[in-house]
């Protein structure tokens, strides 16, 4: 199997405090895996930490091969990443944001854009900072997808999605795992979600990955449901 995402020793302190500590992780090309840990575990971390947005203090992350610390813009490329906060320009409409991101890319989907406008009824004449929190994080996603990247990664993505939005976007999920064989790591706290999606689950707890299964095996040794495995662990 082909390493996507290969992390080693990772060490990282927020406010002087320890929130990862001596993490291995090993992520492989196809992956779909939902990550699991109660709030406060350090999973927003664990992903800036991934994606250098935030430097760790020990270890090393590599993606495609290639120090984190360092990426080529060819590799950038084939990255996505939807963050928890809305932080792009405000200012700007939805319209002219997606243009002024289409710039930096060699690839960039405008059918896909243009179909997930229509099929989520976002109004692209409105400004960012108009839109609602759920209305935002949709075209946040729509943002990630659209260079069509290898690699995706969204931090508590439908956390501010109503029920069929949320649907709707683990919908999108399954089409690109099945149909694109994308890698994609979504945080969460809702175990239903991951189960819908996820070909694999990982637990953080105590600043480490302390589970990292097939989420069909998790199932078959544990008699128990994916979410009381989840609060035993993490008790």
């Amino acid at each position: 199997m082909t390493a996507i995402i290969k992390i080693s020793k990772l060490h990282k302190s927020y406010k002087k405090q320890q929130v990862l500590t001596d993490l291995d992780w090993t992520i492989n090309q196809g992956d779909i895996i939902g990550l699991l840990g109660i709030n406060g575990a350090g999973k927003s971390t664990l992903i800036s930490s991934i994606l250098n947005i935030s430097a760790i203090d020990g270890g090393s992350v590599t993606l495609f091969g290639e120090s984190n610390q360092q990426l080529s813009p060819e590799v950038k490329a084939r990255i996505g990443y939807v963050p928890q906060v809305n932080d792009e320009i405000p200012w700007l409409t939805v319209k002219e944001l997606i243009a002024f991101k289409k710039q930096f890319y060699t690839i960039w989907q405008d059918e896909k854009v243009a179909e997930l406008i229509e099929r989520w009824q976002l109004d692209t004449s409105k400004k960012m900072s108009e839109l609602s929190v759920g209305q935002g994080q949709r075209v946040l996603i729509i943002l990630a997808l659209a260079p069509n990247p290898d690699l995706i990664i969204f931090d508590e993505p439908a956390a501010a999605l109503d029920p069929a939005g949320r649907r709707d976007f683990l919908k999108e999920i399954v089409n690109l795992a099945t149909e694109e064989n994308k890698t994609i790591i979504f945080s969460t706290h809702i175990t239903s979600d991951l189960e819908r999606v996820a070909n694999k689950v990982a637990i953080l707890h105590r600043g480490k990955i302390c589970l990292f299964e097939d989420l069909d095996t998790v199932k078959e040794n544990n008699p128990m449901s994916l979410e009381d495995t989840f609060l035993e662990i993490t008790a």
